[in-house]
């Protein structure tokens, strides 16, 4: 009797401290899928067309760039991904304002594209929704859930340890480097100095334990050019 009560008070202590974490995580995954205005651009905001949400935090400086680059950054940045969903995602484009078209199979895939367009260079504003295919019958009640927390939790640990490794060389600005990770995808964006610290920075990203693949999205800024 005292061993099953024993057993019952530390289920429930384990209950106690894990069930507000898992709630905050998911809290966080489920929100940071909503797309979002994103950029520190003073020059006002437009008439959104569709629904928009808050703007989320961790904004990037914002730095305008013609259409057709962003076009051709967010088309390299999807296609880094090596997600045959994400790749297949349409973009329209209209100075710097962004419509998303397209359907994956998990909010951690949609979570993935937008994280990899909101941290473009050059995009003001992001509008509409990607879709999430809805899942089969059969894996509706599998532990399916239970394995998409796992994930999310080892994805944040692989940020942590992106972080960890840039931590050892003495760079600047770090302060302006933003490290994402969504499937094991490291998103990297943010402004370095010149092209050898940012091959280091991605060198070293991409040889932390866990990542899978690595979105290149940084841009080469002098000193003379950073306010």
């Amino acid at each position: 009797m005292h061993a099953i009560k024993l057993k019952v008070c530390l289920i429930s202590m384990v209950l106690i401290g894990v069930f507000p974490f898992l709630r905050s995580v998911l809290a966080d995954e489920l929100t940071s899928g909503l797309i979002v205005s994103e950029i520190d651009d003073k020059s006002g905001t437009p008439e959104p067309e569709e629904e928009m949400t808050e703007p989320i935090t961790g904004k990037l400086p914002f730095v305008a760039l013609p259409d057709k680059e962003i076009r051709y950054f967010i088309r390299r940045g999807l296609d880094q991904t090596a997600n045959k969903n994400i790749s297949k995602i349409k973009v329209e484009i209209h100075e710097g304002k962004i419509k998303l078209y397209g359907t994956v199979a998990s909010i951690r895939e949609r979570n993935l594209a937008e994280e990899v367009i909101r941290s473009t260079p050059g995009v003001r504003l992001i509008q509409g929704r990607i879709k999430v295919a809805p899942a089969s019958p059969e894996r509706v009640h599998s532990a399916s859930d239970f394995r998409s927390i796992a994930t999310i939790v080892t994805d944040r640990e692989i940020e942590k340890r992106c972080v960890r490794n840039l931590a050892k060389f003495n760079l600047n600005r770090t302060d302006e480097l933003r490290i994402k990770v969504y499937l094991q995808v490291a998103v990297v964006s943010g402004a370095v100095e010149n092209k050898k610290v940012r091959d280091l920075v991605i060198e070293h990203v991409r040889f932390t334990e866990g990542v899978r693949q690595v979105v290149d999205l940084l841009r080469i800024e002098t000193k003379s050019h950073h306010r």
